[in-house]
């Protein structure tokens, strides 16, 4: 039944995400779900990273950046297609973590993040410093894309970021379940242990470190499309925290966690909008409360009303109510 239950529950998100764009012709909340899936990619690749393999990246906007720059400059410069500019961008983003993983990924602890700090504050000074290419610190506007002659609206954005989120999710929660995945763990919890048992920790490591960050490319071919310009500061090391916060809040290692943590991050900056002069005070408060009182995240909520309420104890609660 609880299976069932799950089965049922997931396709009524499916069905209620396909329907959204159809129930409203808002652009601004339509931005925003697409503002919230692309994030949902972004960090999905991050939980591989750091929820499941246990390294820290505190530099890791720079594949984002990586892939919203060469996709968007392959397009508006080069005239390269859309779908054909955010592969080479993912590529791109892939090919730098390859490049620059072997070296820091030898680095455990707080020498791997300010590792990845380092590197993530060069490409966000390559980004501002480089103005003939990417504009500098006023950025670039960014036309809307077409597929085949048809100019990219909203709604097709909406569906393209969306269909792409889910397509994500299920693959990361398909490799958290395979060999890949108990590999990626094992690092985690133990690298020696992890060693003796043959697993090659460094190959595990960059793998993990590689494939967040084509998804952070992908995320970043999407983002700039949707809203229509691109700068630096969307991709400095505040968004690498943000990251990190995201995984923590929602449940590290857990992908129904990070949308949970998306989610919260991007509805709650509207809601504290009514109180800006103590919007950062809140938020930081809010991120306190929820690190202390629930270590394993906002999914801890939803696995202890699953058990909770689930079809079992629904029905065991019905037969007591009619005994009584």
């Amino acid at each position: 039944m609880v299976g069932r239950a799950g089965y049922l529950a997931t396709w009524i998100i499916f069905a209620a995400l396909i329907a959204f764009p159809l129930i409203t012709s808002n652009n601004y909340y339509l931005q925003m779900a697409t503002t919230m899936a692309t994030l949902s990619i972004l960090a999905l690749g991050y939980n591989m990273l750091f929820g499941l393999t246990g390294q820290i990246s505190v530099g890791h906007a720079a594949f984002y950046a990586v892939g919203a720059y060469v996709s968007v400059l392959l397009e508006i410069k080069l005239g390269v297609p859309f779908v054909l500019s955010i592969i080479i961008g993912m590529a791109a983003a892939g090919l730098l973590a390859l490049a620059v993983g072997y070296p820091l990924l030898r680095l455990r602890g707080h020498y791997l993040a300010l590792g990845t700090l380092g590197f993530g504050m060069i490409v966000f000074v390559v980004l501002m410093q480089w103005q003939d290419v990417t504009g500098g610190p006023s950025g670039l506007p960014v036309p809307r894309s077409a597929i085949f002659g048809h100019v990219l609206d909203w709604r097709d954005f909406y569906y393209i970021a969306m269909s792409l989120a889910v397509l994500t999710f299920i693959g990361c929660q398909h490799i958290i379940h395979s060999y890949i995945g108990r590999a990626f763990a094992s690092v985690r919890e133990d690298e020696e242990a992890a060693q003796t048992l043959g697993i090659r920790v460094v190959y595990y490591k960059i793998i993990s470190f590689v494939f967040s960050a084509v998804l952070a490319g992908l995320a970043g071919g999407i983002y700039p499309r949707a809203n229509s310009y691109i700068t630096p500061e969307l991709f400095d090391v505040n968004m690498s925290i943000k990251l990190l916060i995201v995984v923590v809040i929602g449940g590290v290692g857990s992908n129904w966690g990070v949308v949970l943590g998306v989610l919260l991050l991007t509805i709650l900056p509207q809601v504290l909008t009514l109180f800006q002069e103590y919007e950062l005070l809140l938020f930081g408060l809010i991120t306190f409360l929820v690190v202390v009182l629930l270590p394993k995240g906002l999914v801890s909520v939803l696995v202890q009303l699953a058990f909770l309420f689930g079809p079992g104890k629904v029905r065991q609660l019905a037969k007591d109510d009619e005994l009584s």
